[in-house]
């Protein structure tokens, strides 16, 4: 049996990573699916019209999100109910609005349900799931 290290939030939270961010899940760095020219052109029409059409509240991409105390996850794009954090630096701490999840090839249903449950979890009130077509 393979063992795993754990490290504690505060690395997680000091720590970027050169190749694109990871996820921390109860103490182990995740990678996520990113996709490819598929994935990053829905996630930027997606935050693109959500930036044009509710600019009162903040919107992003890619932005680490608190979810637990020993969870950080980091939806594709998120919405806010208030305005973006300000400078600075840190996970969003409030729960989005909405987190939506760009579906990439390598998403499997277990692992994207979970992630789900998270964010319901921590209050998020919903949670889009856009399934591009890679066929």
């Amino acid at each position: 049996m393979g063992t795993t290290t754990t490290i504690k939030v505060a690395e997680y939270l000091a720590t970027s990573y050169p190749d694109g961010d990871r996820e921390y899940i109860d103490g182990h760095i995740v990678e996520r699916n990113v996709g490819e020219h598929v994935h990053a052109r829905i996630q930027a029409l997606v935050a693109s019209y959500l930036i044009t059409h509710y600019k009162q509240y903040g919107s992003g991409v890619a932005a680490r999100v608190r979810v637990t105390a020993t969870r950080y996850r980091i939806p594709d794009v998120c919405l806010l109910t208030g305005p973006w954090p300000g400078p600075g630096r840190g996970p969003i701490i409030q729960a989005p609005f909405v987190a939506i999840e760009v579906l990439s090839p390598e998403d499997r249903a277990g692992e994207m349900q979970e992630r789900i449950d998270d964010y319901l979890a921590a209050g998020v009130r919903y949670v889009w799931v856009v399934n591009p077509d890679y066929a």
